[in-house]
């Protein structure tokens, strides 16, 4: 197991956060300049505060000029040097203030200051208070470095996420993005410091600088201990491996899907944070957040076991609370968009954020029936949650494309999921026919009060229509199922199907239901008897 440093906090200052009568420098700083290696963003972004980071080469003053003017100033911290710093060369220093005192949905000014060295004015927005306002989120994963294409994450954070956003939303970053989720690989060798620096967040530096990070690990980020002493995530879970926050309506929970780590200890404490959201009533909406995939159509070799754990107790979390859920993921450089059958419950792959794409044909792949979409690019996702009477997630991705089909900001996948969605109306069995190889059903024309699209049906047969805990046929059929960029269910309006290869003179009873987009499924079907397929003699 890697040596993963107890980060103490070197105090720089004794008052944290003095008023406007505050010192003209903190405890510790000698005035000199020095140089700024990792630019100053921030991180745990709550309604009252938040944390300011940065790096620099040398120096020992960590000061923060904030609020109105920038008329109020925090001293913060150093982390301690990494084990093995070469003592002869001058050392990297990460610094981190905390801020308090800060009014709810505000834009905030600061200002960062080591020694003579000051940085640019920047701001960010502190949460709200009232938990029905809206939340915006931009998930991406796998920012790691592509040899080929180094340029990519960079090309993602600016021209994709900034550009996208100023065009779509207007305003600032800062104000119409509550913070950014990106489940692990952030770059390709988390040992290297300066892979960090240099490949993760100088491109990131325009985001990171307005809008708070939070991160789960991945494989290639290798529990570094760069890791975590760059990032100031919440502490309420372990070593910053597992964390959770709420942001108005809407849980986070990141994890860590590594092994030693992905255990039974973690599902465990997964399993106390679910049993509190069930309970907490402003709670409507949760995503849970790791690297490794339950499913992937693109490349099946990176599923994991323990995520299928995962996915399974939010599964039942989401069946017994009536709240559905969202399960984030990377390691597969693509996109992908898949539900849970059994629950109301998205698995979204937001990657590729910068590693090289999965594409068509490189590996094994899988066309799985809880799949809707799958595609080989390059891009990003927004989450936009709202509360009130009528809660609702609504997620889109935006691609850049792959090196064959570059795309400037293509909205290519979109869906609502509302918490309070009414069910489709219960379909009917209107005919099943046998042949001498297959049994041939219809069933009624698909409705929904709501109005939402019409993107699953299940077909089951039993050999008795007084039992079908272990069905003959499970069948799924998805709405839409695009596949190697060809929607392979395009003019299907899912009432129809056909059960093959069944052993000849099995008498079946066979049921139907319907699921509408917002994952909300209709009843069952009365049961219907149909003849036995197979030919006489």
């Amino acid at each position: 197991m890697p040596f993963l440093p107890v980060l103490l906090l070197l105090t720089a200052c004794a008052d944290p956060n003095p008023t406007e009568s505050a010192p003209a420098s903190c405890e510790g700083d000698d005035g000199e300049a020095v140089e700024i290696v990792v630019a100053p963003y921030v991180q745990s972004v709550g309604a009252d505060r938040a944390w300011v980071l940065w790096e620099t080469q040398g120096g020992n003053g960590s000061r923060v000029d904030f609020g109105e003017g920038l008329s109020r100033t925090a001293c913060g911290a150093l982390l301690p040097l990494l084990p093995g710093a070469d003592p002869e060369e001058l050392p990297t220093r990460v610094h981190e203030v905390e801020l308090t005192g800060l009014p709810p949905d505000t834009l905030v000014e600061y200002r960062v200051r080591t020694g003579a060295t000051e940085g640019e004015t920047l701001r960010f927005r502190t949460a709200p208070a009232d938990p029905e306002a809206a939340t915006t989120l931009v998930v991406v994963a796998d920012t790691q470095h592509d040899p080929a294409r180094m340029d990519t994450w960079r090309e993602v954070a600016q021209d994709g996420v900034l550009d996208h956003m100023a065009a779509t939303r207007g305003g600032t970053l800062a104000e119409s993005v509550d913070a950014l989720l990106l489940p692990g690989d952030l770059v390709d060798n988390g040992w290297v410091d300066a892979e960090w620096r240099t490949e993760f967040f100088a491109p990131a530096a325009p985001l990171a600088a307005q809008i708070p990070i939070y991160p789960a690990l991945g494989n290639h980020d290798g529990e570094s201990p760069h890791y975590f002493r760059y990032f100031h995530l919440p502490e309420n879970g372990d070593a910053e491996r597992s964390y959770t926050f709420d942001r108005a309506n809407l849980r986070v929970v990141g994890l860590d899907s590594n092994e030693p780590f992905a255990d039974e200890e973690q599902l465990a404490w997964l399993g106390t944070v679910l049993d509190d959201a069930c309970t907490t009533d402003t709670v409507d909406f949760v995503l849970v957040q790791q690297h490794h995939p339950y499913l992937s159509e693109l490349w099946p070799h990176g599923e994991s076991s323990w995520t299928a754990q995962v996915v399974a107790r939010m599964d039942s979390f989401a069946n017994a609370c009536g709240k559905p859920v969202v399960n984030l993921y990377g390691h597969t450089h693509g996109y992908g968009r898949g539900a849970s059958p059994d629950a109301p419950h998205l698995f979204v792959n937001v990657a590729s954020g910068g590693g090289a794409i999965d594409r068509w044909g490189d590996d094994a792949q899988r066309d799985y029936p809880e799949f809707s979409v799958a595609q080989d690019t390059w891009g990003f996702v927004i989450l936009d949650v709202t509360a009130g009477d009528a809660p609702s997630l609504h997620l889109q991705r935006v691609s850049r494309g792959n090196s064959d089909a570059p795309a400037d900001n293509t909205l290519t996948d979109e869906v609502t999921i509302p918490r309070y969605g009414s069910p489709p109306a219960t379909p009917a069995v209107l005919s099943a026919t046998a042949s001498c190889d297959a049994v041939e059903l219809r069933a009624s024309a698909y409705q929904d009060a709501d109005g939402q699209p019409h993107a699953m049906t299940r077909w089951q047969a039993s050999t008795t229509c007084a039992d079908f805990s272990a069905p003959l046929v499970d069948r799924l059929r998805q709405g839409r199922n695009e596949w190697k960029g060809v929607d392979l269910q395009l003019g299907d309006d899912l009432t129809d199907e056909a059960f093959t290869d069944l052993p000849a003179g099995t008498e079946l009873c066979v049921r139907v239901q319907y699921r509408d987009e917002g994952l909300a499924w209709s009843a069952w079907s009365e049961p219907a008897l149909s003849p036995p397929a197979g030919c006489p003699g």
